[in-house]
């Protein structure tokens, strides 16, 4: 529906992502799932990671995972060297929290564990779309419960890193006037009310009525309710910028005041009407209004510059040692290893 908000669980799909992410690099720590790919005979160290030897395979599996997550297109042969870096340092991330964790003795319960494979579960239409899922990734709920072990463990160990995070009311004040226009602007629009309705018949109903002096109130009040989806009354508005007033609500751009829309198609089974109860013009909003989100903006970004430093001296801990330099090495780095700038004395 136009009004409807379509709500998801952002943090667990998160975690589905990581989790398969997780499982598709762990095969150079003895629990991959998928098999070597069609050139194993081929296969070699291209790297170590805490001692450990990553074939060349585990990159590739995972550099084509990263890719089809990220929806990359046009790929080139210049862009996979900075994926194969990037590949490698969660690797190195992941070594240095795996490492953290055990040091330190965080470990995620079973009650824990089941109660987010659920939450992970609830995610998929049904029970059947989720085992279809992981068989279809090649994932063994072993090797799942694991990994969601594992990255339990890992949200418990950085979350403990930005517990004492907290702003001020100056830092506060700062971030809004700096960040105002960006982020507390409301744009130029229309506050309106909306009337929805699943079929054509009752919202030309209603218009009748609001036309021949029915209140927007009493209009709606005279059609079945099943037949109407969703409805804001008199009292209340929604605002709708300008920048939607595009393909079927454009005739909202010419509509006056209190004038009520003629019904329009939101699809083949959503009427709406719209009454118009007032040009908006764009302004800022007051820091009374928004400092709650300004405050979880700013401890978010705090919470992030911790847990990156944290994650970087977590890393300068690791051993890496590259085993094949070329890999991961740029085009630009290529060239200059291979055409050296002559110097002064060379030319001597």
């Amino acid at each position: 529906m136009l009004m409807r908000t379509l709500r998801r669980n952002v943090k667990w799909i998160m975690l589905i992502i990581v989790i398969v992410f997780s499982l598709s690099i762990l095969g150079y720590y003895g629990f991959g799932t998928r098999g070597q790919d069609n050139n194993a005979g081929k296969d070699y160290a291209v790297a170590k990671v805490d001692g450990q030897k990553i074939l060349r395979s585990t990159m590739d599996r995972s550099v084509r995972d990263y890719v089809q997550r990220a929806e990359i297109r046009d790929l080139s042969s210049k862009d996979l060297p900075g994926i194969y870096k990037k590949t490698l340092d969660n690797l190195v991330i992941q070594a240095a929290l795996r490492n953290e964790v055990e040091e330190l003795g965080i470990k995620a319960s079973e009650a824990e564990i089941d109660e987010q494979i659920d939450q992970i579960e609830d995610q998929f239409p049904t029970k059947e779309a989720f085992q279809q899922y992981i068989e279809r990734n090649g994932i063994k709920m072993d090797d799942l419960r694991e990994s969601v072990s594992n990255n339990l463990s890992q949200m418990q160990l950085l979350e403990s890193v930005t517990m004492d995070v907290s702003v001020t009311e100056e830092e506060m004040k700062k971030f809004y006037e700096d960040t105002k226009g960006i982020f507390f602007t409301q744009p130029s629009g229309i506050d309106l009310n909306i009337a929805e309705f699943s079929n054509r018949d009752a919202a030309e109903h209603v218009l009748h009525l609001l036309r021949n002096d029915f209140s927007w109130d009493e209009a709606s009040a005279q059609v079945d309710s099943e037949d109407i989806l969703q409805f804001v009354p008199y009292e209340e508005t929604v605002f709708i910028p300008e920048s939607r007033f595009v393909e079927q609500l454009q005739p909202l751009s010419e509509l006056g005041v209190l004038d009520v829309s003629d019904v329009i198609e939101v699809s083949s089974d959503d009427y709406a009407l719209f009454l118009n109860r007032g040009y908006v013009n764009e302004k800022n909003i007051a820091f009374e209004e928004v400092s709650g989100d300004v405050k979880e903006m700013l401890i978010s970004q705090k919470e992030g510059k911790a847990q990156q430093k944290y994650l970087d001296d977590l890393k300068a801990s690791v051993e890496v040692e590259i085993l094949d330099p070329e890999l991961f090495a740029t085009p630009e780095v290529k060239e200059n290893a291979e055409n050296p700038v002559e110097t002064s004395a060379d030319n001597s």
